[in-house]
């Protein structure tokens, strides 16, 4: 349990249960976590659908590598 606590302090503190669905990824062996829209990324959805997920990890131009 206490790994579990460790990692969970790592992650951002914005992410929770209710917005993380399709937001974090394991792709091409690192950690991807889908930023939440912002000024700096304006086009980025609130609640990310599968497909809207899989084409912001394949476009690369948003940074989801994480952590940074």
């Amino acid at each position: 349990m206490l790994r579990w606590l460790q990692a969970a302090y790592a992650l951002p503190r914005w992410l929770k249960p209710d917005n993380s669905r399709h937001r974090v990824w394991l792709y091409r062996g690192a950690l991807h976590i889908i930023p939440l829209p912002s000024a700096r990324h304006p086009n980025l959805p609130a609640f990310p659908t599968l497909a809207d997920a899989l084409a912001v990890l394949d476009d690369g131009t948003t940074q989801t590598v994480y952590p940074k």
